[in-house]
Order: structure tokens, then sequence, then C-alpha cells
């Protein structure tokens, strides 16, 4: 509407100027940690892969014959940020038909390629530590999804809800940022840590043990109803626990890959990245595949299972629920603090 007052168009010029000041604030910060992500998934595994860069023109595969051609200026990384939980919320009930389950924060949509989150307006440390993990662990996501696009002449990826896509986000979804956004990504997940921990404590105080995935069953669910329904059955995790079976699929998920990564000075990170290269390769059809894994970790009968499940459950309880979260804890800038 037109506004005719004076006084009231000046009070509304302000207003917009103050929100926009604080936007400018909110994208900085956003376009740092998706800047240094790219960076650092390109530092680990551009010449593990042959990746090229997807900012270049034809997504950095020109040599693509013409009729396999796409993104002529680079592929483009949508990423909508909305300003608060509602307007999220409201924008999903309008475009959806309904609200998005409980707890939702923000996710990753294979669909199009494309991030929905909202900004947490909170200054709290663990509110900001969940704010920057949440980016990072998103952008994760988009990054495994163009790149096995480009390996791929941009077909599309089955989606999929498995421990290797989870756990990659989780390893990479932390970091530790300093006041001029530069971020160290340090690879132990506090949060997930401290729930893993917290967790355990509760069950044995009861008399249970934690309850670890077989590896065997880890690596072959791919969509999380799959989990679920192998945690409430009869083979399954013991009565009481199947309803905390995600809250279990995501530390374990993050576990597991760190395990993979780090057991033994790296025994088993180049049957990881041989695994990773069957999954952007899409080998595996949908998501984390047994059959694939076997291949990459050169399993063939029951005893081999055995023995990355032995490596596991040790390195698990004995080093990862050892850990000491606040060795790796710190206080991350509030929103308006800048070097």
């Amino acid at each position: 509407r037109k506004i005719e007052d004076k006084a009231e168009r000046r009070k509304a010029k302000k207003e917009m100027a103050d929100k926009q000041a604080k936007w400018n604030i909110v994208l900085r910060e956003k376009a740092a940690i998706y800047t240094q992500l790219y960076e650092e998934w390109m530092r680990r595994f551009r010449d593990k892969f042959e990746l090229k860069d997807l900012t270049e023109e034809y997504g950095g595969r020109p040599d693509y014959k013409p009729k396999d051609r796409s993104f002529k200026d680079g592929v483009p990384f949508v990423i909508w940020i909305f300003t608060d939980e509602e307007a999220f919320h409201k924008y999903h009930e309008e475009r959806l038909g309904g609200r998005l389950p409980p707890g939702v924060a923000g996710y990753f949509n294979p669909a199009n390629g494309w991030i929905f989150l909202f900004d947490d307006p909170g200054d709290k440390p663990e509110e900001r530590v969940f704010e920057v993990n949440k980016n990072l662990h998103e952008g994760t996501h988009q990054l495994e999804y163009w790149f096995t696009r480009q390996r791929n002449r941009w077909g599309e990826p089955k989606p999929s809800q498995d421990a290797f896509s989870e756990g990659i986000a989780e390893l990479l979804g932390t970091a530790k940022m300093d006041k001029a956004r530069n971020l160290e990504f340090i690879e132990v997940n506090v949060p997930r840590l401290r729930m893993m921990q917290g967790m355990a404590k509760t069950i044995e105080g009861r008399g249970g043990e934690y309850p670890i995935f077989p590896v065997e069953h880890l690596v072959s669910f791919g969509r999380y109803a799959e989990m679920q329904q192998w945690a409430q059955s009869a083979s399954g995790w013991p009565a009481g626990l199947a309803q905390n079976a995600m809250a279990f699929f995501y530390q374990q998920s993050w576990a597991f890959t760190y395990f993979l990564n780090h057991f033994e000075n790296g025994k088993y990170r180049d049957n990881w990245l041989a695994y990773m290269r069957a999954v952007l390769d899409r080998e595996t059809g949908r998501g984390l595949n047994k059959g694939a894994f076997m291949r990459a970790f050169k399993i063939r009968d029951e005893d081999e299972w055995d023995e990355i499940q032995e490596d596991w459950e040790e390195y698990l309880t004995g080093t990862i629920m050892k850990m000491n979260p606040n060795e790796y804890s710190y206080t991350p800038p509030k929103r308006q603090e800048w070097k």
C-alpha cells in the first residue's frame, strides 16, 4: 500500500532497512558455511573421485556429448532460508497441505536438489552449534546428490535414507566456527556423542545394554522405515528400545563412518572410499547397498562379517563412547559477533 504520511513512511523505511541489515548478516554467514563446505568436500574427494568443479561451464563436464550436457552456466545450488520456523511451516502447509513432522528444522529435497531450512534466532552456544551443524549436514546431502549426477551424465539418483548418506553428513556436519566465520572440520559430532553417552548411561542404569546395529544390517537399510521395522522385529532390539531407533540410527551412522575412517590408523579408510565411489557411480542402485559394501570391503563369508563387527563394537564402546565431548566443544560466535 502507498503510505502518504511522511513520518509513517520514514518509519517503514527504517524498519525495512533494519530487517535488511539483519538478514545480510545471516546470509553472509550462510554463504561462508556453504562455500567452505564445498571447498572441504573438494579438498578431500576431488582427486580421489576425479570430481569436476560444479560451478564451471556445463557443471564441469563439457566433455559430455551434446545430448548429455547440462547446466551451461554451472550447477545452481538452491537453498531456501526462511525467516523463522513459523514461515517455514506456513510455506509447507500451503504447498504440501500439511505441517512437516515435529522437530524438522531443515531438510534436503532429492526431488529437485534444493535445501529448505529456517534460521534459528537463538544465540545460546548449543543453539548456534546446532545452526552451524544443520547447514553443513544438509549441504553435504546436496553435494552428494550433485556429484552423483555429475558422474552419471546428470541422471537423477534414487533417493535414499541410509547410513552412508547420513553418516557422511554427520561427519562433515560438525565444525568449529570462529568470529571470522572460518570453519575447522573436526569430524567429532559432539551433540550426537553427548546423546549417545546419555542414552547409554540411562539404559545401563536400568540394567540393560546400549544396542548396537549389526554391520550387516546397518549397511542394508535403504529407508528409515526398513531400519525401524528391523528394530521392532523379533530379531531386532530388546523391547522398549525400538521407539528410539531413529536416534540410535543417527548416532551410529556418524559413529560408524568415524570408525571406518579412524580405526587402527585408517584400517578401513580405503574400503570406505571404494564404497563411496560405488555410491557416486550409482553402483548401489538405491543408496547404501549390502552387495556393494561387501565388494568394497572384500567380505566373502560370515567370518569376515564377524571381523568387522568385532572391530566396530570394540571401537564404539572402547573409544567413541569414552571420548570426552568437552575436548571437542567450543563456544561459537553469536550472530552479531564478527571479526
